[in-house]
């Protein structure tokens, strides 16, 4: 994988988390204390500086969602019987890109799972604490934004996983049954 990939990825999952983590800003001081608080964010280029900061967020994400659904991959690999560590068997960089590719999207999908449930809350409590126009309307409409975009991401995400593996075995089998005749 090349570095500059999962650097672009990590800001992006660090970019979901941020959003969390001012909305929960938001709930606990109110807008016009965020705002006074953060001045520069009214500025883009001020933005460009919190880059590092949106890495090293996604970097924590991504550790943590890895770590909640760690007992599920290995599920699917036994379930699978995938016995070996399948980058390190391609000879092929067609398949190798594929792999990286897939596992980068996974992994965006999978950080998603995590940070839109806490996205969807904050923004809830947000309508209520803010005084929204429509607080009942707003919060409705949050929730079931949140509801489907979480629905949808942990779907995505469990069906790429599941192609990602039967790819995996496939490449093993294939590995293993060339071996073997190779052997003989």
């Amino acid at each position: 994988m090349q570095t500059t990939q999962l650097y672009v990825e990590l800001i992006i999952i660090g970019l979901q988390g941020s959003l969390g983590l001012f909305l929960l800003a938001i709930c606990l001081f109110g807008w016009d204390k965020v705002q006074k608080a953060f001045p520069f964010f009214a500025y883009t280029s001020s933005v460009v500086l919190l880059i590092g900061f949106f890495y090293l967020l996604g970097l924590f994400i991504d550790r943590f969602a890895d770590l909640l659904m760690k007992n599920e991959e290995k599920e699917l690999r036994a379930e699978k019987s995938i016995k070996t560590h399948t980058l390190l068997l391609l000879n092929d960089n067609k398949q190798t890109e594929f792999l990286h590719y897939t596992r980068n999207r996974m992994r965006v999908l999978r950080a998603s799972t995590v940070t839109v449930p806490f996205i969807t809350m904050f923004a809830i409590v947000c309508v209520w604490t803010e005084k929204a126009i429509n607080p009942l309307y707003a919060s409705g409409t949050v929730m079931i934004l949140g509801a489907l975009t979480f629905c949808l991401s942990r779907k995505s995400y469990l069906s790429l996983q599941n192609r990602y593996y039967d790819a995996v075995k496939t490449i093993e089998d294939d590995y293993l049954a060339e071996n073997s005749r190779s052997a003989d």
